[in-house]
């Protein structure tokens, strides 16, 4: 995997985004972390684009995000072949960069893309992910929280800025295979910390036999803003951002290009 250009610089702080196996929880709190830091305004940020060889088996775009709605665009015509990758860092925080994955490929392939992206990251010297997500996780005792995972090595001012989460319990376990294939990928790899947000949550009844859905607005309630909340505010915290009050909700849109792949039963985290 490769960068479209070669001198663009990411943070050393990145966090990733990708379509979560539930209603885009984290996905949806990275762009509104991102609207926060860098706005509408295309001056504020610079964009790159990487790509994964292998069919998407769900896309998502972002509709109301620029310049990474932008940037996506850039790619469309090879959306059917390829999934999509959006590196983008605002000029206001250049140490902090945001990669957002636009698909997913089959199951047995998302191992693979979570190789390759941590393998790009370390390449630009990377020292720490941090991963939102809302997924289905069972072996826990309190669902409605966020939950997080990092390194016992962790550096001790992150650690500080996340007392107040607790740490997922080594019974966890979860149906989401690239939340998976992350957690134990990256415990082997050569980035120092690799943070997990996890907020439980399950996919709305249906939404697996839906061609195409907005999130948030086909699934709106109170449940799926309150997951959202929770994630842009330890995202926040994780990466060291106060004032998170401001976010602007963002659209997403979802769509299956394969709705009979199923995950492969529960996964364990690393």
């Amino acid at each position: 995997m490769k960068l479209s250009n070669s001198k663009f610089k990411l943070g050393t702080t990145v966090v990733l985004a990708y379509p979560d196996d539930t209603r885009l929880g984290g996905y949806r709190a990275t762009l509104e972390l991102w609207k926060l830091l860098a706005g509408g305004d295309a001056h504020s940020s610079s964009t790159c684009t990487a790509s994964f060889d292998a069919l998407a088996a769900e896309v998502v775009q972002p509709q109301d995000v620029s310049p990474i709605s932008v940037a996506f665009d850039r790619n469309d015509a090879e959306t059917s072949k390829q999934v999509s990758i959006v590196l983008a860092t605002p000029i206001s925080h250049p140490e902090l960069s945001f990669c957002l994955v636009s698909g997913l490929p089959a199951p047995e392939r998302i191992p693979e893309l979570v190789d390759s992206l941590i393998s790009l990251l370390e390449e630009h010297g990377v020292k720490r992910i941090v991963v939102p997500a809302a997924a289905n996780i069972t072996g826990v005792k309190d669902r409605d929280r966020v939950w997080v995972e990092f390194p016992a090595s962790a550096n001790k001012h992150i650690q500080s800025r996340l007392t107040t989460l607790a740490c997922i319990p080594s019974t966890a376990q979860t149906s989401d295979v690239f939340l998976s294939a992350l957690s134990n990928i990256a415990a082997m790899s050569g980035i120092g910390e690799t943070v997990l947000l996890v907020h439980g949550d399950k996919r709305p009844a249906g939404s697996a036999y839906r061609q195409s859905a907005v999130f948030g607005e086909d699934y709106a309630d109170s449940d799926d803003a309150d997951i959202v909340s929770a994630l842009v505010r330890a995202l926040a915290m994780a990466v060291g951002v106060d004032n998170t009050a401001s976010a602007v909700p963002v659209k997403a849109v979802r769509e299956r290009l394969d709705v009979d792949a199923a995950s492969k039963g529960l996964q364990v985290f690393g």
